[in-house]
C-alpha cells in the first residue's frame, strides 16, 4: 500500500473539527402518513386471491443533512392463498 503524502497528513493534523452543533441533527421535524387496505376473494374453499395496498406520505419539514426529503409512494401486493391443502 502506498504511503500518504506528507501534506495530506499535515492538513488532517491541523484541521479544526467543531462538534458544537452536532445535537441539532436530532431535531427532526417530519410527518408520516401510512394507510393500508387489504382484500381477499375466495375462488373455492381452498383457493383465494389477495391484494394488499399501502400508501406512504412523508413530509420532511426541516432537512438537516441531505435537505428536505419529502415523498410519496405506493406498494401493491397481489397473491394466491392456498388453504387447507393437507386435508
Amino acid at each position: 500500500m502506498p504511503a500518504a503524502p506528507a501534506n495530506v497528513l499535515q492538513a488532517i493534523e491541523i484541521a479544526d473539527y467543531n462538534y458544537g452543533n452536532m445535537h441539532d441533527y436530532s431535531n427532526l421535524d417530519y410527518g408520516l402518513l401510512h394507510l393500508t387496505a387489504a382484500a381477499e376473494y375466495a375462488l373455492t374453499s381452498n383457493v383465494a386471491l389477495t391484494v394488499d395496498l399501502n400508501y406512504y406520505d412523508l413530509k420532511d419539514n426541516q432537512g438537516w443533512v441531505y435537505g428536505v426529503e419529502s415523498g410519496t409512494f405506493y406498494v401493491i401486493r397481489t397473491g394466491i392463498r392456498l388453504l387447507n391443502l393437507g386435508r
